[in-house]
């Protein structure tokens, strides 16, 4: 199993060290393509540190395309050998403009829900939801008022009770 040491690593954070080391051993051949990489759970578990740490690590590594993760599989190493080498700063170099191809477009309000990170959302969702419960509460700056147009709304509609046919469950639904 792999073992990092993470004394000593100053202002930066855990997930940045992480990613620093086995983006660095990635680069140096120390792990070589097609290696299997831990779980997330295990690997956290040796290392004494948090899952969330790890799966940091993991997708930062995966989005520079130093690892690919194969579903209910794990993570792997990618061959970097074959990706274009990195060209100093100091070479000038021409470079055609190009329209960027985009992992996500936020611009036009439309994702390939493929490529959509949906379990990072949920679980940053839930944690924001959890740690900020009381400024969530709290009422909007517009002092808690809503537009007359939403309560114009709400008059218009009427809401409906229904049991189910079985007594045990209501049925709400709204009639416009």
């Amino acid at each position: 199993m792999l073992t990092y040491s993470f004394t000593n690593i100053g202002s930066e954070s855990l997930y940045q060290h992480l990613y620093q080391c086995i983006r660095n051993d990635v680069v140096s051949g120390i792990l070589s393509p097609g290696t299997k990489m831990p779980s997330k759970r295990s690997f956290a578990l040796h290392l004494g540190i948090s899952v969330m740490t790890v799966e940091s690590a993991y997708s930062q590594l995966v989005a520079e395309g130093y690892l690919y993760s194969l579903p209910r599989k794990g993570f792997y190493v990618a061959d970097v050998r074959s990706q274009k080498p990195q060209i100093a700063a100091d070479v000038a170099l021409f470079v055609p403009e190009v329209a960027p191809v985009w992992f996500a477009d936020f611009v036009s309000n439309h994702t390939e829900p493929d490529n959509f990170p949906f379990s990072i959302w949920n679980r940053l969702m839930r944690k924001c939801m959890t740690q900020h419960q009381q400024d969530l509460m709290q009422n909007a700056p517009a002092g808690g008022r809503q537009s007359p147009t939403i309560w114009q709304h709400f008059g218009e509609c009427r809401l409906h009770r229904n049991k189910s046919s079985s007594g045990q469950g209501q049925t709400f639904y709204m009639d416009y």
